[in-house]
């Protein structure tokens, strides 16, 4: 435009040199540039552009002929973009076509002036065509910048929060969306990753429908829960649809917060499925677990087990207490209920003071161990303000799909093997599938036990123990295994109880100890390394009178060096702490190794601990399980293992199962572990031959 005009200028002050013409060129040269600037006002525009045309005419005149032409031309083209439409350069075309008729047709030669005259017209209609397209286009831009700026207002304005993400970064994000992220300014949010606002969880199905929408075009809606700029999680329904932005594809987010809705959803589903004193699952909760449970466990042809528990002389303590009390017992009995179970297990409060878990994927032995471990938990005194009541439970089972296929039919036997339970004289569990034959299976064990020792059917396996700095063996604890022809394979958990009750402990006891030595002199004897064998000692055996006198002859017929021996005994020796002092120290007195097994779950009283001559302390295994899903537990691991350093004890976490357990115990200065992530127990010639690798198991 500048160019056309100063074209125009220069052509007319060439011209003339009078001052008369200058001052209409000025004139002129003004109008043109007012015309120019008043873009916002268009018949002002045309005001000036005509202003300026009736100068120019004045101008002609001063033109030679032969110059003409190509100042119409250019004239032409500048009011075309000037004055955009189609009559502007049809007026200026016909006035320049009337100039040259009126002025030259006598005195110029007739061709010359119609090719003159044809150029004009020929231009005036190019121009005219090239105008009326400009005006046509600028008209579509303003509409378009007009939609662009509606559109834009309402999304400013928009109440919902609205994201547009490209090549999975944010670049827009309307005021509603910043102030729903937790942002300060947009400038924060572009150019971050989307993803970082999602929670982890749901980004996988994110990515898939923002991947759906941009190459199918199409929308879609999702309900995700999205992150804060300062971490809070919150949820929101999203409707993704395709759009361009920058003139690339892009897809355009509009959310709608409903935190407050799913939060009064799951409130509602809490409630229904959930006991309000409790906060336990309630009984339809159970009956749809265990629905889905049977499921499983048909098609993947597994065991699960159903615990009926009831607590002992409940009723007592609500007469005695209140029943305010008696709730607050409950509340207890709750969490120490949760808290011995793992966390994919079902804890229910059936009704009143009745209890289910459901357990999956669990064997027999395993369920016993976790019966066991339930009936611990009501060792110690429930402290309900200021009162202490002591109370126990009574537990029946049935197990899947040996006592019934159905969900009632288990619940209904594992209720009515809780009764037996009652009958036995509460505090123990009870299989529903010995429900008719208890006594029966017992003389079977009693008379299995006498038969396996008269017969030398009992084996032992060794379990390595590892230094944990290191990871080398240095000690082996032997673990007695009962194989029977007709029982089959009878677990520890089962007939150590019959051994215990009827006395056959004591010498099956020696048998393990005598043969543990004799088996860790042939190793020595091979050149295998020294480390120290571990054997457990019941309390029965302890109390034995010849206990003494046992320990010493085995290590003189086997030549073992006592402290190379190590007797692990369970911490219910402090029940008659004096006789028990006596007899811890005269074992140190012929030199053999003490360890306290299964520490944190007996009788363990910290103002004896340190009176006792001991010299390591197992952390037990129901401690070592929680590691990694219990803050508490870990603390109370830490905890245990600080207090026997102080004491200068050695510790020995036991049970260990999982990596993070191992690295746990390493990490806190535990000093040796062992579990079935280490090793599992082996038979004789396998834990020879492990001796004879000395490789480490962990890294140092």
């Amino acid at each position: 435009m500048t160019l056309l005009v100063l074209t125009i200028v220069n052509n007319l002050f060439k011209n003339s040199g009078t001052s008369t013409h200058n001052w209409d060129v000025l004139l002129f040269l003004g109008s043109i540039i007012a015309a120019v600037f008043i873009k916002k006002s268009v018949p002002l525009q045309y005001v000036f552009g005509l202003f300026a045309y009736g100068i120019l005419f004045t101008l002609l005149p001063d033109i030679e002929y032969f110059k003409l032409p190509s100042v119409m031309y250019t004239i032409l083209l500048l009011y075309a973009f000037l004055l955009p439409g189609l009559w502007a350069p049809i007026i200026v075309g016909a006035g320049f076509i009337l100039y040259l008729l009126l002025n030259y047709f006598p005195t110029v030669q007739f061709d010359y002036m119609r090719v003159n005259l044809v150029g004009v017209m020929f231009n005036t209609v190019v121009y005219a065509s090239l105008s009326y397209f400009f005006r046509r286009m600028m008209i579509e831009r303003d509409l378009l910048k007009e939609s662009e700026a509606r559109y834009r207002s309402l999304i400013e304005i928009c109440p919902e929060p609205i994201v547009v993400q490209q090549n999975g970064k944010l670049v827009y994000a309307n005021p509603a969306a910043v102030k729903a992220l937790g942002a300060y300014s947009l400038t924060t949010l572009t150019g971050r990753s989307a993803l970082r606002f999602l929670h982890p969880e749901c980004r996988r199905s994110a990515l898939t429908h923002v991947e759906q929408v941009l190459e199918k075009g199409i929308s879609a809606t999702m309900e995700q829960r999205y992150m804060r700029m300062d971490g809070q999680v919150r949820s929101c329904e999203l409707v993704l649809v395709a759009t361009n932005y920058g003139g690339k594809k892009a897809c355009m987010s509009i959310g709608k917060d409903i935190t407050e809705r799913k939060k009064a959803e799951e409130k509602i589903n809490y409630m229904a499925y959930h006991d309000t004193l409790t906060g336990l699952p309630n009984r339809s909760y159970l009956n749809n677990c265990l629905d889905t449970a049977l499921e499983q466990a048909e098609q993947a042809n597994i065991q699960l087990a159903v615990l009926f528990l009831d607590l002992d002389r409940f009723k007592n303590i609500n007469d005695t207490v209140g029943h305010v009390y008696g709730d607050m017992l409950l509340r207890q009995v709750a969490e120490r209920l949760k808290e011995s179970v793992g966390p994919n297990d079902i804890v229910s409060r059936h009704s009143g003071d009745e209890f289910v878990i459901l357990l999956e994927n669990r064997s027999e032995s395993m369920v016993r161990e976790q019966a066991q471990a339930l009936l611990d938990q009501f060792i110690q005194p429930f402290q309900l303000h200021g009162h202490e009541v002591y109370t126990t439970t009574s537990i029946g089972i049935s197990m899947y799909p040996h006592d019934g296929l159905g969900r009632d039919a288990l619940i209904k036997h594992a209720d009515m093997a809780m009764y037996l339970s009652k009958e036995n004289g509460k505090n123990n569990y009870q299989f529903y599938s010995v429900h008719n034959n208890r006594l029966a299976r017992k003389i079977k064990l009693e008379n299995g036990l006498r038969r396996a020792f008269e017969h030398q059917l009992f084996t032992l396996h060794y379990q390595p123990q590892i230094n944990l700095e290191n990871g080398q063996i240095v000690g082996m604890e032997a673990l007695l295994r009962w194989q029977d022809p007709e029982l089959g394979n009878v677990t520890p958990g089962e007939f150590i109880p019959v051994a215990e009750e009827t006395g056959l402990i004591v010498p099956i006891g020696k048998w393990v100890l005598q043969t543990a030595c004799e088996q860790y002199r042939r190793w020595r004897e091979e050149g295998l390394p020294r480390i120290r064998m571990a054997v457990n000692i019941s309390v029965r055996q302890f109390q034995d009178k010849q206990f003494i006198d046992l320990i010493a002859r085995v290590l003189q017929e086997t030549g073992m060096e006592p402290g190379d021996l190590e007797l692990e005994i369970t911490e219910s020796i402090m029940q008659n702490m004096k006789e028990s002092l006596a007899i811890l120290t005269e074992l140190k007195r012929i030199g053999v190794k003490i360890s306290i097994d299964d520490f944190g779950t007996g009788y363990s009283s910290l103002s004896l601990l340190d009176k006792l001559p001991i010299d390591h302390i197992k952390i037990d295994r129901t401690f070592i399980a929680e590691i990694g899903m219990n803050a508490n537990t870990e603390a109370l691991v830490r905890t245990i293992i600080d207090m026997g350093r102080n004491l200068r004890f050695e510790l020995i976490g036991e049970g260990i199962e999982r990596e993070d357990q191992l690295e746990f115990l390493k990490h806190n200065n535990c000093t040796m572990g062992q579990g079935y992530h280490i090793s599992r127990p082996l038979p004789t010639e396998d834990a020879a031959d492990l001796l004879r690798l000395a490789r480490p198991f962990v890294r140092a």
